[in-house]
């Protein structure tokens, strides 16, 4: 779900007919997330309920920033702090540590980084997601290319040459377009 796109949390919301639903942020998300710094509009995440967590002693600027963005969300506000022994956690943390392929058990419970995980989640990506998706390709070294091999493999594939070179060509899943 990608809180800068009305559509995903319209569709957020229509999961829980009837029910409340309430965003869980911490104060550093509500500062420096780009879709509280845009306008309010109709089914924008300022419309949305929060529960936003601040972290005790937190008297930054950015402490300061999210108090305006507070006031300025439509939905209802519940406004938590954490204990002190969870304060080194976030999911702005969580998000750093995914991208920079480090280990995040420390952070979180085991059951819910392998949900984290298998579910592709916290990755940074474009406003839309659904728009740009990145796939993995595999390339396959074929010494000898011959039309039985490249059927075999069941995938669409280019062939090119390096100059009196070895054949590379992309295995990907059927019909999925060729690279070349």
């Amino acid at each position: 779900m990608n809180i800068a796109n009305p559509p995903d949390l319209k569709r957020l919301l229509s999961v829980f007919p009837g029910k409340e639903v309430y965003v869980v942020v911490g104060t550093d998300v509500v500062a420096n997330a780009s879709s509280y710094k845009a306008a309010p509009a109709a089914g924008s995440i300022q419309s949305m309920n929060h529960i936003i967590f601040r972290r005790a002693g937190d008297r930054s600027a950015a402490s300061d920033a999210s108090r305006a963005v507070i006031e300025g969300i439509t939905g209802k506000v519940i406004e938590l702090e954490l204990p002190a022994h969870l304060e080194d956690i976030s999911s702005t943390k969580i998000r750093e540590n995914i991208d920079l392929n480090r280990d995040i058990s420390n952070l979180i419970d085991p059951l819910v980084q392998e949900f984290i995980y298998h579910n592709s989640l916290y990755l940074r990506e474009p406003e839309y997601k659904p728009i740009i998706r990145a796939r993995a390709i595999a390339f396959e070294y074929v010494e000898h290319p011959d039309d039985a091999s490249t059927r075999k493999s069941g995938a669409p594939c280019c062939t090119r040459t390096r100059a009196a070179g070895p054949w590379w060509r992309p295995c990907g899943r059927r019909g999925t377009p060729c690279i070349s």
